[in-house]
């Protein structure tokens, strides 16, 4: 498919809904060609949103790191139940939101 920016976003309470998040677009990639990604690390931007952090949590990804806080401290928690390790390595030039208490120091 284009990609929205060329062709037009289909927005819906804000949020464009033709696309999928990043890291839900890398497990199906992976899976498309055969990649096995358990005991992986995943590299984004921002944070998990909650529903992504399961589907990384659920195929097995076992590192997350992060450059910026995305809106849902729930992974803090359930990372460190699971065993799962968030880094959070700042990216040059961005003002960060504070983040939770229970989030990495």
């Amino acid at each position: 498919m284009p990609h929205c920016t060329d062709v037009g976003h289909r927005m819906e309470d804000g949020h464009c809904v033709a696309t999928i998040h990043a890291e839900a677009n890398a497990i199906i990639q992976a899976a498309r060609n055969g990649v096995m990604i358990e005991g992986a690390t995943n590299y984004v931007t921002a944070s998990p949103c909650w529903n992504c952090f399961k589907q990384l949590a659920n195929a097995g990804v076992t590192r997350i790191v992060y450059g910026e806080f995305y809106r849902d401290d729930r992974i803090f928690e359930i990372a460190r139940q699971i065993g799962i390790e968030l880094v959070h390595v700042p990216l040059p030039g961005v003002a960060l939101p504070k983040l939770p208490p229970q989030g990495p120091s």
